[in-house]
């Protein structure tokens, strides 16, 4: 009871006063209840998500059935054949029933944002390095991946304001969720690293950007050896 008493404490002061609770309350949040009320606010997410789903009568089936039209409408999937589309929904229909396909979502998203707090923590921790001067003097935190991870964690606050909004139009909870998601990130690293918040966007942003780069190169060369190869045989 202490736990959930003191979750729905921090849920409120980070999503009211994030300049406030990063200040004082953030350093008293250890590596673990940290990832704890990250991955309770997720799996909350995810149930307020299914409920919203069940009321306009939708299942995630039906999102993966929007993704399949989606890419069949592509340019490059659009010469693939029909009868290919169906047999990957045969193939898929035993383990992807409505109901065990929402089931198996809320099992797993533990496991998701784990996962997803880690590897956006070492993302955030690499513009870290980058971005975040090497002053011992400044009273700084120091640039620790376990910190990054904490900070996304007690940031995924806004994940259940996504899913309350889920009932409006045009995926607009989930944008609305997102900046949310954003702007306590950039107040949290701004505060703790002492650093202007536009220092801490680059960042949140930054990382990605290069790392976006970097995959379009990589895509860009496979695609001049594929063509290469096509036009040696």
């Amino acid at each position: 009871m202490d736990f959930l008493r003191s979750f729905f404490k921090d849920l409120v002061h980070v999503l009211t006063e994030p300049t406030r609770f990063y200040k004082e309350r953030l350093p008293s949040i250890g590596f673990a209840q940290a990832l704890a009320f990250g991955i309770l606010v997720k799996w909350l997410a995810a149930i307020l998500e299914w409920l919203t789903r069940v009321v306009k009568h939708e299942t995630l089936l039906d999102s993966v059935k929007r993704i399949q039209e989606s890419f069949s409408n592509l340019p490059l999937f659009k010469d693939v054949p029909e009868s290919i589309w169906n047999q990957a929904g045969t193939a898929a229909s035993p383990v992807s029933s409505p109901f065990a396909l929402e089931i198996g979502a809320l099992i797993v998203t533990p496991f998701q944002a784990v996962a997803s707090f880690c590897v956006s923590g070492l993302v955030l921790y690499l513009g870290g390095l980058i971005l975040i001067p090497k002053d011992p003097h400044s009273g700084r935190d120091p640039v620790d991946l376990s910190l990054f991870i904490r900070l996304l964690a007690v940031s995924s606050a806004p994940s259940l304001v996504a899913a309350i909004l889920g009932f409006l139009p045009l995926n607009l909870g989930a944008a609305i969720g997102w900046i949310y998601h954003i702007a306590i990130l950039i107040i949290g690293i701004g505060i703790r690293y002492r650093i202007s918040y536009f220092r801490a966007g680059g960042i949140v942003f930054l990382p990605w950007i290069l790392i976006m780069i970097a995959f379009g190169c990589v895509l860009g060369v496979l695609g001049l050896g594929f063509a290469a190869l096509f036009r040696a045989g």
